[in-house]
C-alpha cells in the first residue's frame, strides 16, 4: 500500500501545482466572460483542495502506516494493512474528484 500512496501523493503534488498554474495566471476580464471565469477560478480551487487532501492522507499513511504494523503490539500489523486500505479507498476518491475538477 506504500506505493500506492506514493504514486498518489506524487501525482496530486503535481495537479496541485498546476492548479496553482491556473489560479496565478494574470487574468484579463472581460465583461462577457465574467461567469465563466468565476467558475474556472471556483473549480480550480475545489481541484487544489482536493488534491492537498489527498497528499494528507497519503503522507499520513506512509509515515504512521508502517510504523504501527512494525512497532505496534500483537496484531498491528493485520490493523495497519486494514486502516490503509480503507483510507486508501478515500485518498483514490478524492484524488478521482480532484482530477475531474
Amino acid at each position: 500500500f506504500t506505493d500506492n500512496f506514493a504514486v498518489l501523493s506524487t501525482q496530486s503534488a503535481f495537479l496541485t501545482g498546476l492548479g496553482f498554474g491556473g489560479l496565478t495566471m494574470v487574468p484579463t476580464w472581460n465583461p462577457e466572460k465574467k461567469v465563466t471565469e468565476i467558475l474556472f477560478y471556483t473549480l480550480v480551487a475545489v481541484s487544489i483542495g482536493f488534491n492537498i487532501l489527498t497528499l494528507c492522507i497519503s503522507s499520513w499513511c506512509m509515515i504512521f502506516g508502517p510504523g504501527l504494523a512494525i512497532r505496534g503490539p500483537d496484531g498491528s500489523m493485520s490493523r495497519a494493512v486494514e486502516g490503509m486500505y480503507a483510507e486508501r479507498k478515500w485518498a483514490l476518491r478524492f484524488f478521482w474528484i480532484g482530477l475531474f475538477f
